[in-house]
């Protein structure tokens, strides 16, 4: 093979690696987050289902019954007309969206522990579409190792009128410019 032939696909091969990694890292460094990192306000997220850094109860995985987590929302800033769940996976290596929920009304103070598969969101809420290709909750399932799942909330200041079924990137683009304030525990599970 020619010389410059061979230079040519080194260069090929460099710039796929480096396309690759960027987009690998982009994925994984935020960008289930809708506010990429620059918020205003921080909410203070609790939940009676786990707690902040520690282990996710098996009954909330797929390796139990799978009911979404139970959300304590604080009082979020006076100009909020939305809030947004996304739940996700931060050691998935491109990401991976466990359940997304918007049109929350700003005065729920708590979505119950299996909201989602009983269908008693708050009136209004409707859930986007996971990584599973479905529109509800679908808990933490790592392939392998210890994985944590990061269960956001934002208080957005404009009603969203987006319909049921959104993807997280359309959810995103929604959203940018909009989030007042922001939130999260991290849950940590392998099987």
């Amino acid at each position: 093979m020619p010389t410059w032939k061979w230079r040519l696909l080194t260069d090929i091969a460099v710039l796929a690696t480096i396309a690759v990694g960027t987009v690998w890292f982009l994925r994984r460094e935020g960008q289930a987050d809708l506010s990429r990192g620059s918020i205003p306000a921080t909410l203070a997220v609790d939940g009676a289902s786990f707690l902040d850094g520690g282990e996710m109860p098996q009954r909330l995985t797929c390796d139990g019954d799978n009911p979404s987590p139970d959300i304590k929302i604080p009082p979020v800033p006076p100009a909020t007309k939305n809030l947004v769940v996304v739940m996700d996976d931060l050691d998935a290596p491109f990401g991976f969206i466990h359940w997304l929920v918007y049109d929350i009304p700003p005065s729920v103070r708590e979505i119950a522990e299996g909201a989602s598969s009983r269908a008693q969101l708050p009136p209004h809420a409707a859930e986007g579409t996971n990584d599973f290709g479905r529109m509800h909750y679908d808990g933490p399932c790592p392939p392998s190792g210890r994985h944590r799942y990061r269960l956001g909330l934002y208080a957005i200041d404009v009603s969203l009128g987006v319909p049921a079924g959104e993807t997280q990137a359309k959810l995103a683009a929604a959203v940018s410019g909009h989030i007042l304030a922001r939130g999260q525990i991290i849950g940590i599970y392998s099987h």
